[in-house]
């Protein structure tokens, strides 16, 4: 058990979506690494990514289970029976052991440059275009997808009047979350909720700031911090214990000296009155 977790813990097995003797470990496990889906950019552990083929045909229909387990169906019937209705219903594209997108055209209509910018019309069309990678056999096709993770060629101006990040290698894998396999890798695909072309494309970094160093991009206020204040236990909120949960940013500050900080006195004298009393409530007999 100690050596099983030994292993499993320096070498995560890809496609089996946990750590477990499935799907011939030692021959797929690679050392453990951080991975993002080619779809929504997600980072994880190899052992919940999927190998994905994106521009190949399929040649079977599996399930996830089965493919867990080493069941694929290869070709779509097997000994001249059609495959189960489960598998035909919520059945997953592959080729060989690979995943495998759905039909080109709905997957276009899905991830297409051109569809994310009917939804998002002020977004300059060449930073899409410059995001999105075009398709080996279709040059009118670009998809916004993540695109360091995608084997690709230099762009070929020639194929494509627009400028693409590159041309896809169609023989190349991909990884991909779960998520997304099971709403692309289907005949039917629909869009995933992660996916960059679901309207969560932010356009790309400003070349000045890609070459930052972690602590600079730390400190760059990217968001507004959100607090809110929390009461330990019941009773008046004055006498209940408090704190302020959230998140806490130091900002640098210009030295100001104490005239520039604090009121004038010579203003509040004028505007100033204070009570001394033993109750608040009773003022008639309080002395300035």
């Amino acid at each position: 058990m100690i050596q099983n977790f030994a292993f499993f813990f320096s070498h995560p097995v890809p496609n089996v979506s946990s750590n477990d003797w499935v799907n011939n470990a030692f021959a797929s496990a690679v050392p453990r690494g951080l991975e993002a889906c080619v779809f929504c950019a997600v980072r994880d552990y190899l052992e919940h990514r999927y190998e994905v083929f994106l521009y190949k045909e399929a040649t079977g229909m599996t399930t996830m289970t089965k493919f867990n387990y080493h069941k694929t169906r290869d070709p779509m019937t097997e000994g001249g029976k059609e495959v189960d209705a489960q598998t035909a219903t919520h059945g997953l594209l592959v080729h060989g052991r690979t995943f495998c997108l759905g039909p080109a055209e709905k997957i276009d209509a899905l991830l297409g440059v051109q569809h994310y910018s009917k939804l998002w019309p002020h977004i300059p069309k060449q930073e899409l275009y410059a995001s999105s990678v075009r398709h080996p056999r279709h040059p009118t096709m670009h998809w916004l997808l993540h695109s360091r993770r995608v084997p690709k060629d230099v762009p070929n101006r020639k194929h494509s009047e627009v400028f693409s990040s590159g041309v896809a290698k169609e023989d190349q894998i991909c990884y991909a979350c779960r998520d997304c396999v099971e709403h692309l890798c289907t005949e039917h695909p629909q869009m995933p909720p992660m996916a960059i072309a679901n309207g969560f494309w932010l356009g790309r970094e400003h070349p000045q700031f890609q070459t930052l160093s972690l602590g600079t991009k730390l400190l760059l206020g990217k968001g507004r911090p959100v607090m809110r204040q929390i009461f330990l236990g019941q009773g008046c909120s004055s006498e209940s214990y408090k704190g302020l949960i959230g998140n806490t940013i130091l900002v640098a500050q210009a030295h100001a000296a104490k005239t520039e900080i604090l009121p004038s006195i010579n203003k509040l004298l004028d505007t100033l009155v204070i009570f001394f009393v033993n109750q608040w409530t009773k003022f008639d007999s309080a002395g300035l």
